[in-house]
């Protein structure tokens, strides 16, 4: 994994469209954010635990068109990023890898709560 500038280092590369509008999808998100976690989980650097949450944070609206693919209204989540908009079917590729991304955020986030030093943690 490479910077922004092309340099090794722990920066998640964005799901740009590559030329030619391919669209960004909640299959490829979900790859960066499990490369994230299994990342953290090796590594235990709380850089890789912050850019699995960014990644996932893309699916919530921050993306490049700052629109959420998750519809709350029907717990799916649309298929994807075009140039012109969201693509507004809610294929049931995409709607698991959103529910799936669920439950590896909250054992995340569950798995460190239960291994923090009891001082550190918070009621």
């Amino acid at each position: 994994m490479t910077d922004s500038r092309g340099a090794p280092g722990r920066r998640v590369a964005e799901l740009k469209p590559l030329p030619g509008g391919v669209d960004q999808q909640p299959v490829k998100a979900k790859t960066m954010v499990e490369a994230c976690v299994e990342a953290f989980n090796v590594t235990r650097e709380k850089t890789w635990f912050e850019n699995a949450v960014m990644c996932f944070n893309w699916f919530l609206g921050h993306n490049e068109l700052n629109m959420p693919l998750y519809d709350p209204k029907t717990g799916g989540c649309r298929d994807g990023l075009m140039a012109d908009g969201i693509n507004q079917n809610q294929g049931a590729e995409s709607s698991l890898a959103w529910l799936l991304l669920l439950v590896t955020l909250q054992k995340l986030y569950a798995d460190e709560i239960l291994i923090q030093p009891s001082s550190q943690k918070t009621d």
